[in-house]
């Protein structure tokens, strides 16, 4: 019960210090949103691939401009500690049926696990709200669709912005399975990994994180 009860204290403590937030302009374009990313995941990301500049593609935020445009966007979020790649697929088909599509990539993500360490969600959120605002430059209907976490993210968002023509879901993440999930946040604070970053285990792989640090599943709860 004393090393719970330390545990928890120490949570205490550390939510009691206001997080440290840097501000980031906002990019004035999807097209500078983009290159942004590529060149950071360029720069810090640990690669799996001989094959750089496919792995790059693979994580970095996209868009696909139909043929036939319809007059409505959609913007895709991908889950916890996956990539942008994931939508590839459902963006082509989207794209196929006059909608225009972009994909976003979540800080902490595409680059290496450890960069997830001191991710807050507002950084996700602030992601999808700055998105939203460019995508409506381009379309008449914006509407928003998510994986996993990145369900959790568009909900969210939706509810405070009733403008949102509608969500296209994929495995909504609306519901931890696991019982302690209230202590994460706090765990997280003495416990950065729950598993143990090791040369023996593999971290990544070329399209998301094997291993997502503590934090990540204290942002998801």
């Amino acid at each position: 019960m004393k090393a719970l009860y330390a545990l928890l204290m120490i949570g205490l403590a550390g939510c009691a210090r206001a997080p440290v937030e840097v501000a980031q302009p906002a990019p004035v374009s999807f097209g500078d949103y983009r290159l942004q990313t590529l060149a950071q995941i360029e720069r810090n990301r640990q690669f799996q691939n001989p094959d750089h500049t496919l792995e790059l593609a693979w994580n970095a935020p996209r868009e696909w401009v139909p043929a036939q445009p319809n007059g409505r966007g959609v913007l895709l979020v991908h889950g916890l500690g996956d990539s942008p790649g994931s939508f590839v697929d459902v963006a082509t088909q989207l794209a196929s049926q006059g909608y225009r599509v972009r994909t976003v990539l979540l800080p902490g993500h595409g680059t290496r696990p450890a960069d997830m360490l001191d991710v807050d969600i507002n950084d996700w959120r602030r992601t999808v709200e700055q998105q939203v605002t460019l995508l409506r430059k381009d379309v008449g209907h914006v509407y928003l669709g998510g994986f996993s976490t990145g369900a959790n993210l568009v909900v969210a968002y939706a509810m405070d912005d009733q403008s949102i023509a509608g969500l296209v879901l994929f495995s909504p993440a609306f519901k931890s399975n696991v019982g302690f999930d209230w202590v994460l946040p706090w765990l997280a604070k003495v416990k950065p990994w729950l598993r143990q970053p090791t040369s023996a285990a593999p971290q990544q792989t070329s399209l998301r994180y094997q291993n997502v640090p503590t934090n990540g599943f204290a942002q998801f709860y």
